[in-house]
């Protein structure tokens, strides 16, 4: 009988490094890319740098992409910019997200999930004002954004409590008929609480309420945490509590009151619902 024997090609390595950067082997997958004995692809360097980021090796990551570019046909794509902007994202390298964010508009067309990723970056910096710049960016490239854009975006108004530019965001929202979710809501919320807007917290409740999103406590105690800024706020605040309880998360009121950073008359109450509950 012939036998015939088959060499792997690149879609087999490709396929390896793939499965080692799932498996969190990410040296296993830079070293087979390394040294696969046929050509390297697009796919076999997206593949690697996937690797890196889930290992959380975002300096790699960029090696690697700076290595496709200096390969023989060998061209970055949509993915190669996404994961490596992801990989800085998750190593809290905003800056380098910029410059590859720069580069994947100069190079390729970005698609919804590169400026996401990129926003995301800008976002746990609180580095607003590049949010917004990324979202004009978008609509000059004609690229959607979808609710994973504008809840990333109002993350970053937290720090500052810009809760006029929530609310815009939120207006935005709608108009692009795009559904919140409860993570949309409670960033809002959160928002909220660093502005001390406990009005508008509870409006917000309201919408979630009629838009049938249900709060989670998370909601709640951003709620209750700009009510803490004003005892005007207390019958209100008790109303809220109710409302908690009904969740039956199992929450600790000692949490809510901040460890006891409340005014007089809220933490007193707190403390004596919460003892009522014992």
């Amino acid at each position: 009988m012939l036998m015939v024997q088959l060499e792997p090609g690149i879609i087999t390595y490709s396929s390896f490094i793939s499965v080692c950067g799932t498996a969190g082997e990410w040296q296993l997958a830079v070293h087979l890319l390394e040294t696969v004995p046929v050509q390297r692809d697009v796919i076999s360097y997206n593949s690697a740098i996937t690797a890196c980021e889930r290992g959380g090796q975002w300096p790699l990551a960029l090696q690697i992409l700076s290595n496709m570019n200096a390969e023989v046909d060998v061209i970055p794509d949509t993915i190669s910019y996404s994961s490596a902007i992801s990989a800085c994202e998750a190593g809290g390298e905003w800056k380098m997200a910029l410059q590859l964010l720069t580069c994947a508009i100069a190079a390729v067309q970005p698609s919804l999930i590169t400026y996401n990723t990129a926003i995301a970056a800008f976002a746990e910096a609180s580095e607003w004002s590049l949010c917004l710049q990324v979202l004009a960016e978008m609509k000059t490239s004609e690229v959607l954004p979808d609710i994973i854009t504008y809840n990333s975006t109002i993350v970053s108004y937290e720090p500052m409590g810009q809760w006029p530019a929530a609310l815009h965001a939120l207006a935005l929202i709608a108009a692009e008929a795009l559904l919140p979710n409860v993570i949309t809501c409670a960033s809002a919320l959160s928002v909220c609480e660093s502005a001390a807007q406990w009005e508008l917290s509870l409006q917000l409740l309201e919408r979630m309420r009629v838009s049938q999103v249900p709060p989670n406590v998370t909601c709640f105690e951003s709620a209750i945490g700009a009510m803490n800024a004003t005892t005007q706020s207390t019958p209100r605040l008790i109303a809220l509590l109710g409302q908690v309880q009904v969740l039956g998360e199992g929450w600790e009121m000692w949490s809510l009151v901040r460890g006891g950073e409340t005014l007089d008359g809220i933490g007193l109450t707190l403390i004596s619902l919460a003892e009522g509950e014992q």
